[in-house]
């Protein structure tokens, strides 16, 4: 799956890096994302991402990237 990287805001809490990688289409794994970056919404309710929401490279281990390719851009596992 390849992830575009837009120069939005990280969205995880405590982080003011600039560009990253949007959330998955898939709804688990988006879901996971959520989770893992641990960020309450309003009323105690999940927080959801939207369009602009992005996780900068900073969260992710060089174990997360299957493939970095100068051409076609940089790949995170799909699982």
């Amino acid at each position: 799956m390849r992830l575009k990287m837009p120069n939005n805001c990280c969205c995880v809490p405590g982080c003011s890096k600039r560009g990253g990688h949007t959330f998955p289409s898939d709804k688990a794994l988006s879901r996971a994302w959520v989770i893992a970056i641990r960020r309450d919404g309003s009323d105690h309710k999940m927080w959801a991402p939207n369009h602009n929401s992005v996780v900068c490279k900073s969260h992710f281990t060089p174990e997360d990237y299957k493939a970095v390719n100068k051409l076609s851009g940089i790949f995170l596992f799909d699982d």
